[in-house]
């Protein structure tokens, strides 16, 4: 069972799949994450990319984020983060079942918050999405980029900037900007 772990919506249950290969972000490790986040006063639109669950965007929703918007291309697992949104009566989301190149590549939105957190396996998804947000107006200029893997070795952060990067296991999180040369 998923729970939304802080904000508004702090304690309410979220309905989940059992997909073996969906791998929501672990409890402790999204608390950690709106953790760093709180002090980010920009809270205008936040992206989960690789939406699996939804729980990473309605945690945004539930503190304080303006906007959030949900890729996954799955269209049972979108069906199920649409039974959430519809549950918990979210405003201001948007639901996109499509993949995520497509969407990195149409989309006209510029985002405060990327949450980048595709199969740990699919290091090609981290290394074009990355590439992608880095060549495209999509984050904003004091924007954060924040990853959830495995396997950092592989991946290319060319063109970022760590802000910070913590460990939880065998799960690392980056939070990034751009590099002041890629602006």
């Amino acid at each position: 069972m998923i729970k939304i772990i802080s904000g508004e919506l702090r304690h309410r249950k979220l309905i989940s799949h059992i997909n073996k290969k969906i791998r929501p972000t672990q409890h402790r490790i999204r608390e950690a994450i709106f953790n760093y986040l709180r002090f980010n006063e920009n809270k205008k639109r936040f992206l989960d990319l690789f939406a699996g669950t939804g729980a990473m965007g309605i945690e945004a929703v539930s503190n304080g984020y303006e906007f959030v918007d949900f890729v996954e291309k799955g269209i049972d697992i979108c069906n199920v983060i649409k039974q959430n949104i519809d549950l918990l009566k979210l405003k201001n989301v948007n639901l996109f079942c499509k993949d995520f190149l497509d969407y990195l590549y149409l989309t006209t939105e510029t985002y405060s918050v990327i949450f980048i957190d595709p199969p740990y396996d699919d290091i090609s998804a981290y290394n074009k999405s990355l590439n992608i947000i880095k060549n495209r107006s999509i984050l904003e200029p004091e924007g954060i980029v924040i990853v959830e893997t495995r396997r950092k070795k592989d991946i290319n952060l060319d063109g970022y900037e760590i802000l910070s990067e913590k460990n939880y296991g065998l799960t690392t999180i980056f939070y990034l900007t751009k590099s002041f040369n890629e602006i």
